[in-house]
């Protein structure tokens, strides 16, 4: 049959249309009652859109069709396994594997730095751009009021700011799940109505293939409610049965007509299955208990029989229909239920006992062991289908779908007695779902929950969970707690033992407890828990004993990289990395454990890599530099919902604002730090640092002494001290303002912060001030060199530190003043260190020297960009433009006219073939990984 015009809908559709091609992109959520055309509609709006050359996808939900099954359904024909080799998709690859069959599979994780549903919205967000390639597109998803939790979390994340136009339709004549009102207020919602008599009349006839009387009409609309599928269902259905008659071109009546409302649907169908033969019969009731998704294959193994003679009865029957060769639908959801409603308790219960006979011993997965557990729950068989319901919820676990692991393993719980059959499993999983999810507190409450009712080899098991919830929240007193309960002779026991230890910072009995989960777990084969406390010794000893320490970190790596532990080997890399960076400017082992991460779908641990990165970046390249970096890490956080993170960037921004000249743009970015950070962060800290440089910057080394004093102080007050590069900062300014004050110094001399090569090569430029003071120029020159040598690759933090010690009467140790601020000056001016610049000017003519012209177009443009004509003043306005600067502020910071500042964003323009200043952005190369 041809596809017939969409009657009725007229406004609604074009209202449709211009939603998905307007700007910017946003979602529409069209919902009505069941039958009232939704699904026509979008059937409508993606062929016009298709017609139109745009890009649709269409996926829709069924019933316990399991996590994120709209989404797969609308996405995995479009996205071979191929795809993941594009590079924008390389960091959600794994993630994908979720949603997609055959692409790379996700990496379980330990714990969740980010919500899954927001890493999968993500993921999803790099995948749809991908597809859509510049053209239009539009992504259809239909039966939402059928959609999982997971799903609905996800497309609430893509709706706050979504990558295409998103049509979403659902039921709103049933209670939908949690989540569809959330989705529904960040939506424009369109409501369908019923069909009016007139469009009930046009819809008859285009199903009788000709007009029809107005009696005929009238009593159609009485028995349809105006509802348009059972219109022509009713329709087709009086035509079928003889009561109505072709004359003269008009379908007439042949007597009374018979079917009432709300029975007319019901009874249509009752008459189609009794018409079918018993095994046909049989099947499709059969079917009707295995739920929306009409897998042939799944109900042959159901029904024990061949399914082909019952699938041809019920195609033409009107009871299913096929939309493409290797799909089978029931030919409306109020099909399904009008056949369970023909079903009494008695025929459920039978049905369902012989199909979950049958489905022993099938291998199951996804809907399907939903569909078995119920069948097993109607047939009495309650303790089968909570196994059942666990297999689903631990499936569901592994694709991170966390919310609908916990439905699962809640109803799995419901059905078994405390302590009978797989309640331990099952306490121990949903223990495991809340603790991923961070919820120590419901995770607690349900351990002394089911505590009780437990064997004592099944409470072992749920204590260690409880124990790790409590390690991840830092409640160390009841991890404890839980681990005494517990026999000592585990290794993964000790692994969290440890953990508590160097938690409460008995770092001697961290140790100890370590190295026994270390020989307990080589000696057992837990080569999980032999990395965990190879990790604990290595944090324990990372300031007393580095050697050791990166030696307890490098045999955790080569063991995960042994035993295939993708989790352990990234955070083995990731501690060794931390040494390197550290230590040195050696990063490589931080941008091997962040691909790593990105590769595994790891993006929470990614972005803290990113972080590390920003920050050693700036002691290389100056915080300006890092600027670009530092904005997209907060972005990247915020989206992510990482608010720690995203905070530590904001910080990073303001740094970077504030030597780049921006001060109200520092402050603001300093206040969004201290609003935002999710940790109570000292306000001294946080602003003393930047009041201090300020102060320096303003040629008052005594103030920013202080200044710099007061952020030392509060370091001291953290329960976890910080080798900050500014304790370094301020032991060699406090010796340079006061060189008879030998405290700082000594402190800085006797602590531990000289891990960090920032803090230890400011002991030898402290160390060369006192030599020259003392009339020792030779040793102070040596001192000065071994402070060079430290920071050899640190070229910003080397000529920082070199800066803090030339005074207005010259340099305080053995070096010329001159020739390192000329220096400072070649590398500071292309960099945007507006601040540092000037300095060195003003410090120059403090000095008597001669001050060099201000440089106008030697800054190093990338050969990308060099590629296209991008001039270094370009790039200049170009690197202010990305951090969101308007031209009047270009032109101030770069001593330029506006008028010239237009010039140079049009050419910009014309150059990149951008069409937005936001696009600019995009060009701008970005430091770290």
């Amino acid at each position: 049959m041809a596809v017939a015009r969409l009657v009725g809908r007229a406004g609604e559709l074009s209202a449709l249309l211009a939603r998905c091609v307007s700007e910017p992109a946003g979602a529409v959520l069209v919902t009505g009652e069941a039958g009232v055309g939704k699904t026509r509609l979008l059937d409508e709006l993606a062929g016009r859109m298709r017609s139109g050359g745009a890009l649709v996808l269409r996926g829709h939900g069924v019933r316990g069709g399991g996590p994120f099954r709209p989404l797969a359904h609308a996405l995995v024909r479009v996205s071979p396994p191929e795809l993941a080799e594009a590079p924008e998709l390389r960091p959600y690859a794994a993630v994908l594997a979720r949603l997609l069959p055959g692409w790379p599979s996700a990496t379980p994780e330990a714990g969740h730095l980010v919500d899954p549903v927001v890493v999968l919205g993500e993921a999803v967000r790099a995948l749809l751009h991908v597809l859509a390639g510049g053209r239009r597109a539009v992504l259809v998803l239909d039966d939402l009021h059928w959609a999982d939790r997971d799903t609905l979390g996800v497309l609430e994340y893509l709706s706050a700011d979504p990558p295409m136009p998103l049509v979403l339709a659902a039921r709103d004549d049933e209670r939908g799940p949690p989540g569809l009102d959330v989705v529904g207020r960040r939506s424009t919602r369109m409501s369908l109505d019923r069909l009016d008599a007139t469009h009930v009349g046009v819809l008859a006839a285009q199903r009788a293939g000709a007009a029809v009387d107005g009696d005929v009409v009238t009593f159609l609309t009485a028995a349809s409610g105006g509802l348009p599928f059972l219109v022509t269902e009713l329709t087709g259905d009086l035509i079928d049965s003889g009561q109505l008659q072709r004359d003269h071109g008009r379908w007439r009546a042949d007597g009374p007509l018979r079917t009432r409302v709300p029975d007319a649907y019901t009874r249509l169908v009752e008459t189609r299955v009794a018409a079918l033969g018993a095994s046909e019969r049989t099947l499709v009731r059969t079917a009707a208990l295995l739920g929306d998704e009409l897998d042939w294959q799944f109900v042959a193994a159901a029904t024990g029989d061949d399914p082909s003679p019952g699938v041809r009865a019920a195609i033409d029957a009107g009871l299913f229909h096929t939309s493409e060769p290797d799909a089978l639908h029931w030919r409306h959801a109020l099909t399904r239920d009008a056949v369970l409603d023909g079903l009494n308790p008695p025929e459920r219960v039978e049905l369902s006992r012989r199909a979950a006979a049958r489905l022993r011993g099938v291998e199951l997965a996804g809907a399907q062991l939903a569909a078995a557990a119920d069948l097993c729950a109607r047939a009495g068989d309650r303790s089968r289908a909570a196994q059942l319901l666990l297999d689903l919820g631990r499936e569901h676990l592994a694709a991170a779908a966390l919310t609908a692991a916990g439905d699962a393993l809640a109803s799995a719980a419901a059905l078994v007695d405390d302590g009978a059959g797989p309640a331990a499993q099952i306490a121990g999983e949903r223990l495991r779902v809340l603790a991923l999810a961070a919820r120590t507190d419901d995770a607690l409450a349900l351990g002394e929950q089911v505590l009780p009712g437990l064997p004592v080899d099944g409470a072992a098991g749920v204590r260690l969970q409880l124990a790790r919830a409590c390690v991840v929240a830092e409640r160390w007193d009841q991890a404890a707690d839980h681990l005494d309960a517990t026999s000592r002779g585990s290794a993964e026991r000790l692994a969290i033992a440890a953990h508590v230890a160097l938690g409460r910072r008995d770092v001697d009995g961290a140790l100890r407890v370590a190295a026994d989960a270390v020989a307990v777990g080589r000696r057992d084969g837990v080569p999980e828990a032999v990395c965990e406390a190879l990790e604990i010794t290595g944090r324990a000893l990372r300031r007393s004993d580095p050697p050791a320490s990166r030696a307890a970190f490098a045999e955790g790596e080569r063991l995960a990289a042994e035993h295939g532990l993708v989790v352990w080997r990234i955070r083995a890399l990731a501690e060794m990395g931390t040494h390197d960076m550290l230590a040195s400017a050696d990063l490589r082992r931080l941008r091997q454990a962040r691909l790593l991460a990105e590769e595994s779908g790891l993006l929470g641990t990614a972005m803290m890599l990113d972080l590390q990165l920003l920050a050693a970046t700036a002691g290389i390249d100056g915080y300006v530099a890092t600027l670009p970096f530092a904005r997209r890490c907060a972005e990247t956080a915020a989206r992510l919902r990482l608010p720690g993170p995203a905070a530590h960037a904001m910080l990073f921004v303001g740094r970077g604002r504030f030597w780049s000249g921006d001060t109200e743009g520092a402050l603001a970015a300093l206040e969004e730090y201290l609003r935002t950070s999710p940790d109570p962060v000292p306000s001294t800290f946080a602003r003393a640092p930047t009041q201090a440089y300020d102060a320096w910057l303003s040629h008052d080394g005594i103030r920013a002494a202080e200044r710099l004093s007061m952020a030392v102080e509060a370091l001291r007050a953290s329960t976890v001290s910080s080798p900050a590069p500014f304790w370094g900062h301020w032991a060699l300014l406090s010796t340079v303002v006061h060189p008879d004050d030998p405290a700082p110094l000594e402190e800085l001399r006797d602590s531990d912060v000289l891990v960090q090569a920032a803090n230890h090569a400011a002991l030898h430029y402290g160390d060369a001030v006192l030599a020259a003071r003392a009339g020792a120029p030779d040793r102070s020159r040596e001192l000065v060199e071994a402070g060079d040598a430290i920071l050899s690759g640190r070229n910003h933090e080397r000529l920082f530190q070199r800066s803090l010690m030339i005074t207005s009467d010259g340099a305080a140790a053995a070096f010329d003043a001159e020739v390192l601020l000329r220096e400072a000056l070649t590398r500071w001016e292309p960099a945007g260190e507006v601040r540092l610049v000037r300095w060195c000017r003003e410090r120059l003519r403090m000095l008597g020297l001669p001050v060099p012209r201000p440089g106008r177009d030697h800054t190093a443009v990338p050969p990308a960009l060099r590629a296209i004509g991008i001039t270094g003043r370009e790039l200049e306005v170009l690197r202010l433009v990305a951090d969101g600067a308007t031209n009047a502020e270009v032109a101030t910071r770069l001593h330029l006219s506006p008028r010239t500042v237009e010039t140079h964003v049009s050419n910009l323009l014309a150059k990149t073939g951008a069409t937005t200043r936001g696009q600019l952005a995009g060009w701008l190369p970005a430091p770290g990984p």
